[in-house]
């Protein structure tokens, strides 16, 4: 059961670090191998058993995906991160009952869940759902306007949205730098875009 405590925005580094775990290697079998590993060692890490449940879900293995959440939220069910993930296997699985059920008991307790919003859109862009993806990041800026995690994610997801949705990305990855002159995706985004338009100009 969630409890009222302030969201630990501390989950954002083993987020980011879990995110970059997946892109790097860039298939979930590697993934499911090393955190089965740390799983191992200590039953009771939860990062770990996120990761092994998005790894699940990126096969579309939902029902071993959800135990893997299920046993992690008995360790720490106060986990918006834990949470997002929980929403988005309902999500993904069409579970429209489930899906609003979880975002309803979450923000029973926590009115503004920015990290519960951001981890749904990170799960859908997994997917390559990126339409899907762009108005939970945007709930999530909303509900925090100073998650500027939220606000690059949003950034980039929308380069992937369309020709409709690029000066809104462009512009928002711009003000991340600005903010952050030394991130890392940010400036190979922001560079990769530049080089992209100058090819498409010759």
């Amino acid at each position: 059961m969630l409890s009222g405590r302030p969201e630990d925005k501390s989950e954002l580094r083993t987020g980011t670090y879990r995110d970059g775990l997946l892109f790097t290697l860039g298939n979930p079998a590697p993934a499911k191998a090393l955190v089965q590993k740390a799983l191992s060692i200590n039953p009771n890490f939860i990062e770990a058993r996120n990761l092994l449940a998005i790894t699940h879900l990126a096969e579309e293995q939902y029902d071993p995906a959800l135990t893997e959440i299920e046993t992690a939220l008995k360790v720490n069910p106060n986990s918006l991160s834990l949470h997002g993930t929980r929403a988005s296997i309902y999500y993904l699985m069409n579970d429209t009952a489930k899906f609003d059920k979880s975002c309803k008991d979450v923000i029973a307790v926590n009115p503004k869940p920015a990290l519960f919003y951001y981890t749904l859109g990170n799960n859908c862009m997994r997917q390559m759902l990126y339409l899907e993806a762009q108005p939970f990041y945007k709930k999530a800026v909303e509900l925090d306007p100073k998650f500027w995690e939220g606000y690059i994610a949003l950034g980039l997801n929308g380069l992937k949205c369309g020709p409709e949705t690029e000066a809104e990305a462009i512009k928002l990855l711009e003000e991340a730098h600005n903010r952050d002159p030394f991130h890392p995706t940010v400036i190979n985004s922001l560079k990769s875009l530049t080089s992209f338009r100058k090819n498409l100009l010759r």
